[in-house]
């Protein structure tokens, strides 16, 4: 099969369709060039197009994602501490958080926390009863003569172990929970900011 052609100095010509097999674009009189394909970019030069060598196929850049990273809070968003060092149950605590519009920072001695609640805006605390007792009595004791008017610090132990849950009750705390029932209304109390527990 041939093509009849103009060249650039308006030569009319025939060309053999092997050529475009071949890899060479020939430009029709009054039509427009062929636009540029991904990897193989064109060379216009007075009106003869051609085309060059393959090149490595385009591919797209991603921009760089937003990692959410655990235990860092936005800037003026409220806060739930948690004392606590059982890292499987974290997760339930954050996912409620989240959902109730709160961040959330774990710690796992008393002097993080205190260090933890004097930055951030924080209506809760958890305190995980299940860590080594000097550990959340310290924690408790701390609480009660430095936390900011209006937080609420909320207890959970095990039920089989009444002497702490009232030790834990003695020390200042707004509420204690058996850990059942912490987990049962976990997220209505990260919700209501602890006011489930205490009404």
């Amino acid at each position: 099969m041939r093509y009849r052609v103009r060249d650039h100095d308006g030569q009319e010509g025939q060309h053999d369709a092997h050529h475009q097999r071949a890899g060479v674009v020939f430009q029709m009189s009054g039509g427009s060039p062929p636009g540029p394909r991904c990897g193989r970019p064109l060379e216009v030069h007075r009106g003869r197009t051609t085309e060059l060598p393959q090149t490595r196929a385009c591919r797209a850049i991603p921009w760089p994602g937003r990692r959410k990273v655990t235990g860092i809070p936005v800037a003026g968003n409220e806060t739930v501490l948690v004392l606590t060092s059982n890292l499987f149950f974290m997760p339930r605590i954050e996912a409620a958080a989240e959902a109730a519009g709160m961040e959330t920072v774990s710690a796992s001695t008393a002097s993080r926390l205190m260090q933890a609640a004097g930055s951030h805006d924080v209506p809760l605390v958890l305190v995980d009863l299940e860590m080594d007792e000097p550990v959340w009595t310290e924690a408790l004791e701390s609480l009660k003569a430095g936390k900011a008017a209006g937080t609420k610090v909320i207890a959970y132990g095990p039920h089989g172990e009444p002497d702490t849950l009232r030790k834990a009750r003695d020390l200042g705390t707004d509420a204690v929970l058996i850990k059942r029932d912490f987990s049962e209304g976990l997220i209505e109390l990260l919700a209501s900011r602890g006011a489930s527990a205490t009404s």
